[in-house]
């Protein structure tokens, strides 16, 4: 498994298309979610680095 040998390997790999499928639209999700989250009232956006 080349996967575990790499200088930094995966702490989760995803293993097959489909996971790879899933945890992309997953992640493309999650800035729209943080946004709606930030529209709230009293929450403080983050600074920028």
């Amino acid at each position: 498994m080349a996967v575990v040998a790499t200088a930094e390997p995966a702490l989760r790999p995803a293993v097959g298309a489909e996971a790879v499928e899933h945890i992309r639209a997953s992640l493309t999700a999650r800035p729209a979610e943080l946004d709606r989250w930030a529209s709230f009232p009293g929450v403080r956006a983050a600074r920028s680095a």
